[in-house]
């Protein structure tokens, strides 16, 4: 007589394939499951880095604005120093010509003498 006894159909190798595949798997969920908290860890820092870069982007904003009014006022000051250097250069010119053309004591009084004549003249 045959042995009543359960045969288990899969040879003994299948099984310990079966359980070798199951450790790998077993490995491998573990080290997605480390990769996938890793990847938060980095999320976050890139997050809070992102974040600090948006603070950067906004005062470099700001600097540039603020660098723009500036700029306007610069050229602002530049068009009236423009102004004033002309009117300067008007004013060296009239002075020299005036410094060019001015008349002694004694030829003021001499002028001074014949202009009282002529009038003397011209009243008889």
């Amino acid at each position: 007589m045959k042995s009543s006894k359960k045969t288990n159909n899969k040879p003994k190798s299948q099984t310990i394939k079966k359980d070798q595949y199951t450790v790998v798997l077993e490995d491998l969920r573990s080290n997605f499951k480390v990769f996938g908290e890793s990847l938060d860890l980095v999320k976050d820092k890139v997050d809070s880095i992102d974040k600090r870069v948006d603070s950067i982007d906004k005062r470099v904003d700001s600097i540039d604005k603020r660098v723009d009014s500036i700029d306007k006022r610069v050229d602002s000051i530049d068009k009236r120093l423009g102004g004033v250097e002309s009117d300067l250069e008007i004013l060296k010119t009239e002075v020299a010509l005036i410094r060019h053309n001015q008349v002694t004591r004694d030829e003021f009084k001499l002028l001074e003498s014949r202009v009282l004549r002529l009038e003397r003249k011209a009243s008889r």
